[in-house]
């Protein structure tokens, strides 16, 4: 806002002495010097109005300013150059909590909650050695309300001091529908890896029935017809010998698809018949089941045998044990599962975990929320301990 500058006096009163006032002998001269008087006081008193408009502006100007201040929809701070508050609007205090009193001589940082410190002070160092505007987020400690800080950097050349002004925008809401976006996101791919693993369960369930009922029924079927044929012992020996393998791995095979066992009896009755199915003569595999004293949910139970059938899976195909031990204890609050073997093991931090054909438990852990560690060394064996 322009004001006008108060008029400078066009004519100085002449300088005046008792000596002086005795050179005018006439009444004229007198009379025009009180004129002179009479002028220069009401140009005087037509400058001191003029002040007095101007103060009147300045002073509208400034409550003005401080009332947009106070009122504005965004928290503004005046910090000196250690971050303590000198000046605050009624936003600002609000945001953190506290009554102008409060905010006197204390520092920002100690309503910022703790973990969010060091964002504020590396924030802050930004603005001091980058003089400019800078842009953050941080959570307030008293509301809990979630803000995003901008500052500019003013320095001061007559002390080379600074002070700092800092807006701060509630982002709470922002932020809220962010999390829930993700969480929304979360649910979403949970339920899709969910619907991934029921169809892969109805499709073990159908290719077990179709092994059982077809394919096996169809190589026993073989055998006994076998038996009608008389010639060459040795060739019908040895063909019998092939067909009770190729029995008893279908038996397997669909044994492991679909357990009927682990639906009708829980985990501690599969895994002794998994002990007793692939145990061999050079291989010795034992189970034990600790702390389960009641029957879990039908999909934690099959979760948890899906895990172990992988794990076990591995160390058939990969490991070259010659025995193993399946550990299943259930705790308070997590069951913990742990399959080592004697096996080759490998070089954990060279290898690539998830290519050995662990992705499907990887899966059914994100669904979980559980985790997995890998122990291992060359010629030492492997061990897996899974936690859900």
């Amino acid at each position: 806002m322009k004001t006008s500058k108060p008029k400078i006096i066009r004519k100085r009163v002449p300088e005046t002495s008792v000596s002086s006032i005795d050179e005018y002998n006439d009444a004229s001269d007198v009379k025009e010097l009180v004129q002179q008087l009479q002028v220069h006081k009401i140009e005087l008193e037509m400058q001191n109005e003029e002040l007095k408009s101007a103060q009147h502006e300045l002073e509208k100007s400034r409550n003005k300013y401080l009332s947009l201040f106070d009122m504005a929809p965004v928290g503004f701070f005046t910090l000196n150059n250690v971050g303590i508050i000198l000046e605050a609007n009624e936003k600002g205090l609000g945001l953190l909590g506290i009554t102008a009193r409060k905010a006197t001589n204390r520092r920002f940082s100690e309503f910022v909650v703790p973990e969010h410190i060091p964002v504020f002070y590396s924030f802050f160092s930004g603005l001091r050695n980058n003089v400019g505007k800078n842009v953050s987020e941080i959570q307030l400690l008293n509301t809990s309300r979630f803000v995003q800080m901008e500052g500019v950097l003013f320095n001061d050349k007559d002390d080379n001091s600074f002070t700092v002004q800092l807006a701060i925008i509630d982002v709470t809401l922002r932020k809220e529908e962010e999390e829930r976006y993700a969480h929304q996101k979360l649910l979403q791919q949970k339920q899709i890896l969910n619907t991934i693993l029921q169809t892969q369960e109805d499709e073990r369930s159908r290719i077990a029935e179709a092994l059982h009922n077809g394919l096996g029924q169809l190589l026993y079927a073989t055998k006994l017809k076998l038996e009608d044929v008389k010639e060459n012992k040795s060739v019908k020996t040895e063909i019998a010998g092939l067909l009770d393998q190729a029995i008893s791995e279908t038996r397997n095979l669909s044994f492991l698809l679909m357990p009927a066992l682990l639906k009708d009896f829980g985990l501690k009755v599969i895994l002794d018949e998994v002990a007793r199915r692939f145990s061999t003569k050079t291989f010795k595999l034992e189970c034990d089941v600790i702390g389960v004293k009641k029957r879990l949910s039908n999909d934690r139970e099959t979760d948890i045998f899906r895990i172990i059938q992988e794990l076990l899976n591995n160390v058939l195909k990969h490991s070259g044990a010659s025995k193993a031990h399946i550990l299943v204890k259930k705790g308070r609050d997590k069951i913990e599962i742990v399959v080592k073997d004697n096996g080759f093991g490998f070089e954990t931090d060279k290898a690539s975990v998830k290519g050995s054909g662990l992705k499907s438990i990887y899966n059914r852990l994100e669904l979980m929320g559980g985790s997995m560690k890998i122990q291992s060394k060359c010629g030492k064996g492997t061990t897996v301990t899974v936690s859900v």
